[in-house]
């Protein structure tokens, strides 16, 4: 016996394709309520199949509207930075750097940054061609954030550009530890695409966002203050961490 066309073997739902096939959600249920009215009342469809046919549906919809939610909220996210760092222009900043790109005159200020007491810090300044031009023995250090500003070398640097490096003795050995330059924003660059937005720092170039870690804030007496970055990203700190708790345990 034969009904619009079903044979009498039994009707199979139809299968939900990958996502990379061409059958999305609309058509499968199109699809199934097709076969649904035309099934052979001798031979339904297994129900069987079809719940899971169903649950596979379900699945791939609650998949792509929460893919869907996740590119929504990372371009909120993104947008939300780009305003953010706009406003930056102009503004000081603490930043970990540790090149400066100095013209004439310039000098290099900032904070070095010690989770642990040390015998001895020094910085070693380096030209293009990775020669110390430069030292600024800093003696002993209880941990926090030291300043330090390069306009204390016997000579001040010639314009150029050069690499930091700041350098803490713990019980003998010597370890690298992080620089944060103070500095300001020039400009702000929006790669798009999901890339991270970056910030032209003053005497520096091109930075992330994520790697300020302060940002002048309102004026409190003649200083102004520094609030944090909402931005700023700890993992750049975390080898640095890590370096100074071995320190610490030794």
């Amino acid at each position: 016996m034969s009904v619009s066309g079903i044979s009498g073997a039994q009707a199979a739902p139809p299968q939900l394709n990958n996502p990379n096939n061409g059958l999305d959600s609309d058509a499968f249920l199109q699809m199934l309520m097709v076969q649904m009215n035309n099934q052979d009342p001798t031979a339904p469809m297994d129900t069987s199949q079809m719940v899971t046919q169903l649950s596979d549906l379900t699945m791939m919809t609650g998949m792509t509207e929460m893919q869907s939610a996740v590119g929504d909220l990372g371009a909120q996210i993104y947008s939300s930075q780009a305003l953010y760092a706009s406003a930056l222009v102009g503004k000081e900043i603490m930043v970990l750097a540790n090149v400066a790109d100095l013209s004439e005159g310039q000098t290099v200020e900032g904070e070095i940054l010690l989770q642990a007491s040390t015998d001895e810090l020094t910085i070693n300044v380096y030209d293009e061609n990775d020669n110390v031009v430069a030292t600024l023995p800093m003696g002993a250090q209880k941990s926090g954030q030291i300043e330090f500003d390069l306009s204390d070398l016997d000579e001040p640097l010639p314009e150029g550009k050069y690499r930091l490096e700041a350098i803490a003795s713990f019980d003998g050995k010597e370890t690298e530890v992080a620089i944060v330059q103070r500095t300001s924003v020039n400009s702000v660059v929006m790669p798009g695409n999901g890339q991270e937005i970056l910030i032209e720092a003053e005497g520096i170039g091109l930075v992330p966002l994520s790697y300020i870690m302060e940002i002048q804030g309102a004026a409190s007496g003649s200083q102004p203050e520094m609030a944090s970055n909402p931005y700023f990203r700890q993992p750049a700190l975390q080898a640095f961490s890590q370096i100074q708790r071995l320190a610490q345990e030794q």
